[in-house]
């Protein structure tokens, strides 16, 4: 089974509990209620091509980070989750409002997609079923900075 990329929205206030805790973030994120959103399997696609563009925000995997992981950690199929700030959700949201779709796979080259270690993943021509998901994404981010939200990215 392959990695999803997940997202959820949570209030600031929410967040600074979980700090340098990981178990209380999973507790969070399993129990969690707030609004969740994601690339699914495509977060790996999605993070290529935002960040082939320069993107200001990781939003696959997050800026901040909870804690460092430990070697005893073995709670998270890959790195521990981080978060997005609402400064940084804003700014998100704000670079997402106006790239289009076709703007967001515009001259990816098979080439590129080699070199980035996707192309077992994606073609050329499958780059439009990816760039799909841009609205999907931009309407989380957009909800999610209208509230004031901080956001959290994981892998699962």
């Amino acid at each position: 089974m392959g990695l999803f990329g997940e997202w959820m929205r949570a209030a600031p206030a929410d967040l600074k509990p979980l700090r340098g805790d990981l178990a209380a973030v999973r507790k969070f994120i399993v129990d969690g209620e707030g609004p969740r959103g994601g690339a699914e399997g495509d977060w790996a696609g999605i993070d290529f091509l935002l960040r082939r563009r320069d993107f200001p925000v990781d939003v696959v995997y997050g800026e901040e980070p909870f804690a460092a992981p430990s070697a005893e950690d073995k709670e998270w199929d890959s790195d521990p989750p981080c978060y997005l700030t609402p400064a940084q959700v804003r700014t998100a949201a704000a670079a997402l409002r106006d790239l289009t779709p076709e703007e967001l796979i515009h001259g990816v080259t098979a080439a590129e997609l080699r070199r980035a270690g996707l192309y077992h993943l994606y073609t050329p021509a499958a780059l439009p079923t990816l760039a799909d998901r841009l609205p999907g994404i931009r309407d989380f981010f957009t909800r999610a900075a209208a509230c004031g939200d901080a956001v959290i990215c994981w892998l699962s």
